[in-house]
């Protein structure tokens, strides 16, 4: 049966609009077969990739995708195959610096068979960076630059379970700032602000790279020292003292003299300690070497 002129119309006007919808979609999309192969992208696809459209039909998605011979780990189409269910995945496209919300929706035939997936990429990119960035503001303090209090915890529980299993001993030095009262009472709390910034400069030349080096809380600073024992201690406490004098001989023309109060507490991995409880410890032995330097400057 021959179709009408006007069937025929109505078919081409609803695959142009089709065609137009499928291409004004901002977000990369790909039918694909069962087989991984790519009936037809979009133009946001091809642009994404940097193909023309024709070249993607008929290639592995993966090959074209991700310029891969397989499909990438815990691939959501490949579990599409398997459940027909809808399946969302966030990855990271290396070649493009991209992050992508990957969503595939199952396509079914007119018997109910499935028949393929609808692959979505959706750019987090600026989302995922945002999102990081937030994470370490939240991590870091505002006025030294160090770790903050959440900064300490969230990195220093990470390497303890690094040192239990790597049977590794650390320590936990607990510093404050001698005087600091007397500082902001009498200076003002912009000297003390600046006690607080170069306090922290001296720890970061007294301590590497790999060390946690945190704020914690007022004139207080704690610092995990990474794979470091009892041998360790008079080293880093003699560093530091040469970092102090260095300091107030190149700021001999200031009132502000910098001196810190030190504490401390040695992590063991063979024995049962917490965070809190080496934090306890070394404060406990900072309060005692502050008594002693009041005692001496009474």
């Amino acid at each position: 049966m021959k179709m009408k002129d006007s069937d025929i119309k109505d078919i081409n006007k609803r695959t142009d609009e089709w065609e137009r919808t499928f291409n004004a979609v901002p977000d990369p999309i790909a039918i694909i077969d069962r087989n991984f192969r790519i009936r037809r992208i979009n133009t946001s696809m091809a642009e994404c990739l940097n193909i023309e459209p024709e070249e993607a039909i008929g290639r592995p998605c993966f090959e074209v995708v991700h310029m891969d011979s397989q499909p990438i780990i815990n691939c959501p189409l490949r579990k599409l195959l398997i459940d027909g269910k809808i399946h969302k995945k966030e990855i990271y496209e290396a070649r493009l610096n991209k992050y992508f919300e990957i969503t595939v929706v199952p396509l079914f035939d007119d018997k109910g068979y499935l028949d393929g997936a609808v692959h979505i990429a959706h750019d987090i990119t600026e989302l995922k960076r945002l999102s990081e960035t937030l994470k370490t503001l939240s991590l870091i303090d505002e006025l030294t630059g160090l770790y903050n209090r959440r900064g300490f915890y969230t990195f220093s529980e990470q390497q303890m379970k690094i040192a239990q299993r790597m049977k590794k001993k650390m320590l936990i030095i607990f510093i404050d700032i001698n005087g600091m009262k007397y500082i902001n009472d009498t200076l003002g709390h912009k000297e003390g602000d600046l006690a607080l910034i170069d306090s922290a400069l001296i720890l970061k030349k007294t301590f590497r790279d790999s060390d946690i080096i945190s704020r914690f809380g007022g004139d207080e600073f704690l610092i995990l020292a990474i794979d470091s024992d009892e041998k360790t201690v008079p080293i880093i406490k003699e560093r530091l003292e040469k970092n102090i004098e260095i300091y107030n001989i190149e700021h001999s023309n200031r009132e502000l003299k910098l001196s810190f109060s030190v504490g401390i507490a040695l992590y063991d991995p063979d024995l049962n300690q917490s965070l809190d409880e080496l934090i306890s410890q070394a404060d406990k032995e900072m309060y005692l070497d502050k008594k002693r330097y009041y005692g001496r400057n009474d």
